[in-house]
């Protein structure tokens, strides 16, 4: 987090996953995309879906409802 900053995680990327971890999707460099904290979770909480684009471009797509925060077990847990 940026000292100066009034948004916690304001400058602090965030790893979307392209094809989500609960959906089975890896967590490797392939399927992951830096976002900001507020893009990232603009993302989950509204239900899009970004998709890579021949040129190197992104599109989103809105899913016909956002899925629920998954839960992480003890295998996806974070590192300290």
């Amino acid at each position: 987090m940026e000292r100066n900053s009034p948004q916690p995680n304001a400058r602090t990327p965030a790893a979307h996953h392209i094809e989500h971890w609960v959906d089975g999707g890896p967590t490797n460099l392939d399927n992951l995309v830096l976002l900001c904290h507020r893009h990232h979770h603009h993302l989950h909480q509204h239900g899009y879906r970004m998709i890579p684009q021949p040129d190197s471009t992104w599109t989103t797509t809105q899913e016909s409802e956002p899925k629920p925060a998954p839960q992480r077990g003890a295998a996806q847990a974070r590192a300290p």
